[in-house]
């Protein structure tokens, strides 16, 4: 090719990729951003061996998606996620915004990657003042009751409420009617 030949055929190319995809119209699932920005690196002036010591220290804490600004909590348990699944965090998300809730006001634990720390140790990591349970059961928490589904219970401080997967509920019209009639409760809607 000649170049005037291959100065036709990349400007060509390029308005073509253009037309396809336009950087202001790219949405990400909030899973995946949570995970591109899951090790951001703040300057801060501290030395690099103090940030070290604070990444070690995080490494043994509960890890958690979300800022928990009103104290409620969701536990899940999914083995092959970091925090929860990408469809399951988008139909979890739409849970929240009907409950004038987002990501910034809870903080969701996978119980699978807690290393089978109890209730008590997390909430204590993780403060709660409401708990959601998403097919995760109460023993394997080790809290010393057991919860009905999609009954709201105040045990030791906190509001607890018990739930099957996400999975389950996203599938059944009557499993969402009951979480919605249990969230409603909840939360004062």
């Amino acid at each position: 090719m000649h170049c005037k030949e291959t100065e036709k055929a990349v400007s060509g190319f390029n308005k073509n990729a253009v037309s396809l995809m336009s950087l202001n119209d790219i949405h990400l699932p909030p899973g995946t951003i949570a995970d591109l920005y899951k090790n951001v690196l703040i300057e801060s002036g501290q030395s690099i061996s103090r940030i070290e010591t604070k990444q070690t220290k995080q490494k043994d804490s509960t890890s958690f998606l979300g800022n928990n600004k009103k104290q409620v909590v969701i536990i899940v348990s999914y083995e092959d996620a970091v925090h929860i699944p990408d469809a399951q965090l988008n139909f979890l998300t739409s849970i929240l915004t009907a409950c004038k809730l987002n990501l910034d006001d809870i903080a969701i634990i996978n119980f699978a990657r807690s290393s089978g720390r109890s209730s008590k140790e997390l909430l204590k990591e993780v403060p709660a003042k409401s708990v959601l349970l998403f097919g995760v059961k109460t023993e394997s928490l080790s809290l010393p009751i057991s919860f009905p589904l999609f009954q709201v219970q105040f045990f030791d401080g906190i509001n607890y409420l018990s739930s099957p997967l996400l999975d389950d509920i996203e599938k059944d019209k009557t499993l969402k009617g009951q979480l919605w009639t249990s969230l409603k409760k909840l939360f004062n809607l």
